[in-house]
């Protein structure tokens, strides 16, 4: 569904997944309409492909491992693989605002650590309060960060990351999942 507004009526900037359909706003003062980036669109309906496999759990680190595999399969998508960013098609420019929504290859995006578009990028950074349900997308950049690095990799290269990350997504993690499980499923998945 295209157009989303948010209850007050006013302009949506936000996409999502639910139940069995995609959500787009148009945006505003942050967003371009979120309809027109391809990777917003591949990281929308992997959510819905998480659903159908692991389930992760949209909490803590599990949820963050949700949000991770929904832009790592939006990135792979997007279909250029020197290219690691999400959502650079729908940011406006200006006013401080980063070139992507969130950058696989470097999830600090450029930003200070107290900007909505930085991440952490490795589990010394993790962020353990309530707020984003425990970090679900703050997280996630650890590993948005652990794929890029492994699919950077000139022995292994995106195509196979790609497929070993989902055999892990579907075989090997289940809803309680953790980063932890995620890293023993992708040596199994690797394997």
């Amino acid at each position: 569904f295209i157009n989303v507004a948010e209850e007050d009526g006013s302009s949506m900037e936000n996409a999502f997944w639910k139940s069995q359909a995609m959500f787009y706003g148009n945006g505003g003062s942050t967003f371009k309409p979120l309809a027109r980036g391809l990777d917003v669109g591949g990281h929308e309906m992997t959510h819905g492909v998480i659903e159908k496999t692991a389930n992760l759990l949209y909490q803590d680190e599990s949820g963050a491992l949700n949000e991770s595999f929904a832009d790592i399969f939006g990135q792979m998508i997007d279909g250029d693989v020197n290219d690691w960013k999400i959502g650079e098609d729908v940011m406006q420019s200006g006013g401080g605002l980063p070139s992507a929504l969130r950058d696989l290859s470097n999830p600090h995006n450029g930003q200070a650590s107290n900007s909505p578009f930085y991440q952490p990028n490795h589990t010394s950074e993790q962020y353990f309060g309530s707020q984003d349900n425990g970090g679900v997308h703050i997280n996630s950049g650890i590993t948005n960060r652990a794929f890029y690095l492994f699919a950077s990799n000139a022995q292994v290269g995106t195509a196979k990351a790609e497929q070993v990350y989902y055999k892990a997504l579907r075989d090997y993690l289940v809803k309680s999942s953790k980063f932890v499980d995620c890293r023993l499923a992708v040596i199994q998945a690797a394997q």
